[in-house]
């Protein structure tokens, strides 16, 4: 027969004292998870990531409105990041994922009035999108060639007749 589902006060916001937390730690350029890392809620005991960058925080003393807390990710060789505004709910679980060596672009106006537009390449799951509106939900491919070396990627861009915002984004 069915049996009665238990009272779980600990899911219950009105009287949970408790919230979860849990995430991924990514390197940027290859997208891949990193292993390892250690994430340290303020407060609370230091936990490290499985081999696929996943961590979970559990017990962490929160209320229904939520309480915040600051949190540090860090990895040899990767350096660290600290985000200062995590909100843990009690009875619930949220989710924070970091990412470490995010690729960054450069624009370098040459003497022939051309821009070029580099970023550091290997970066298999980053696309360089372009807008000519900032706020746009919409960014496209540039038509320009991507011109690739073993170190970085660019293309080269004549005087648009607009202006032109460019982004990198991670699939």
């Amino acid at each position: 027969s069915t049996a009665t589902t238990p009272a779980m006060p600990w899911r219950n916001p009105a009287t949970a004292t408790q919230g979860m937390m849990w995430g991924q730690v990514k390197e940027a350029r290859l997208g891949v998870g990193v292993d390892n890392a250690t994430v340290a809620v303020a407060g609370r005991p230091t936990v490290q990531t499985d081999g696929n960058g996943y961590y979970v925080v559990t017990m962490i003393p929160a209320t229904a409105a939520g309480t915040k807390y600051s949190m540090v990710v860090s990895k040899n060789g990767l350096g660290g990041q600290t985000f200062t505004n995590a909100i843990v709910l009690a009875g619930d679980i949220v989710r924070y994922d970091f990412m470490f060596d995010k690729p960054s672009l450069s624009l370098c106006l040459t003497s022939t009035n051309t821009v070029v537009v580099s970023w550091p390449s290997p970066t298999p799951t980053w696309n360089l999108l372009q807008s000519t509106n900032l706020g746009a939900t919409n960014w496209s491919s540039p038509s320009e060639t991507i011109i690739s070396n073993a170190t970085g990627k660019c293309i080269i861009v004549n005087p648009p007749l607009t202006t032109r915002f460019y982004r990198l984004r991670g699939s």
